[in-house]
């Protein structure tokens, strides 16, 4: 499945974000996240999320952490993506999962509404770069 996801990625956001990943199988992808899914129609994957779980110690509850998530164009606006958050809520829930946490890039209002409509809020923890290349 992870060349589906790959597929999907490119479908998404161009060639750019899937050319950085090294050897999928071995890369992070396909390694440290533990609870991801696929969802599937007609027997053809259209959407994937990425998740990892983080113990309590940054925090103090442990977390699921969506790395990434995503939605084939042509699957779009048929809860997929809900199906997926709610397949991880679940996975969370039976496991005393404290908490899902998410990112969205600042600019990305269409991911911002997602994470919203399915409840999720703006968290305390705030996001700081420093630009080390000019």
């Amino acid at each position: 499945d992870i060349y589906a996801v790959l597929d999907i990625d490119r479908a998404l956001v161009g060639e750019k974000r899937v050319l950085t990943y090294s050897s999928p199988p071995s890369s992070y992808i396909g390694g440290a996240l533990g609870i991801s899914w696929v969802a599937e129609m007609d027997g053809k994957v259209v959407g994937f999320v990425l998740c990892r779980l983080i113990e309590p110690g940054l925090t103090s509850t442990s977390a699921a952490h969506v790395e990434q998530i995503g939605v084939h164009p042509d699957a779009q606006h048929r809860d997929v993506g809900r199906a997926l958050i709610n397949t991880l809520f679940q996975y969370c829930r039976e496991r005393g999962v404290d908490q899902i946490s998410a990112i969205a890039d600042r600019y990305d209002r269409v991911l911002q509404r997602f994470f919203t409509r399915l409840g999720f809020q703006e968290g305390d923890i705030v996001s700081y770069a420093l630009t080390v290349r000019d």
